[in-house]
């Protein structure tokens, strides 16, 4: 049980990075063409 709350945790963890990451990417794209 302990080792399926790890597992559901680090899933949950690089979702949510790779969705930070995303929209970091997605504000430079902004600033780049505003200038």
């Amino acid at each position: 049980m302990h080792m399926y709350i790890f597992l559901l945790y680090s899933y949950l963890n690089k979702v949510f990075v790779l969705e930070i990451d995303c929209k970091v990417k997605n504000l430079h794209t902004t600033w780049d063409l505003e200038g």
